[in-house]
């Protein structure tokens, strides 16, 4: 990816002019930092923490428009890039294994529904849980605090 005219990053984001920046940026990344299908969502929201697909992407860009500052597209193929640097034939057998820290990052932070779902129904409970009254029975709202913690416990361990 080249450091060419970026200056679309700064107009309205309903323009076409954006939008065609958008999809040009889009089109460079999908290219060059791709995990399977997906990219870090560059989105003032997400601010590279979060794989997605295109169309999401897309839709957070326009939506919210790129994370302050973003200018040099490290994580999207732009400058320094371990894919794009050349191993010697001389290195030593450590040296030439290839880190895969962008399946690392992958891995790390894309969205497990599975989980996020466990999540939402734990602190759903909870709140439930905090809203009922226990009339002069504090050993029994602990109980079930208790008893929800762990099973939901059990629940995120599996993920």
């Amino acid at each position: 990816m080249d450091n060419g005219d970026k200056s679309w990053m700064n107009l309205l984001r309903w323009t076409d002019e954006y939008i065609r920046g958008v999809n040009d940026f889009l089109d460079k990344a999908f290219e060059r930092a791709a995990q399977g299908n997906e990219i870090l969502c560059p989105c003032k929201k997400c601010m590279n923490r979060y794989w997605y697909y295109r169309n999401v992407v897309e839709d957070h860009l326009v939506v919210h428009g790129f994370v302050d500052g973003y200018t040099k597209w490290v994580f999207h193929g732009e400058g320094f890039s371990s894919r794009n640097t050349p191993h010697s034939s001389n290195d030593d057998e450590g040296s030439t294994m290839r880190d895969d820290i962008d399946g690392l990052l992958h891995d790390t932070f894309s969205n497990d529904d599975e989980v996020c779902s466990a999540w939402r129904k734990y602190k759903s409970q909870l709140k439930i849980t905090q809203f009922t009254a226990y009339e002069n029975d504090e050993l029994r709202m602990e109980n079930r605090l208790v008893d929800i913690r762990e099973s939901h416990f059990k629940d995120l361990l599996k993920y």
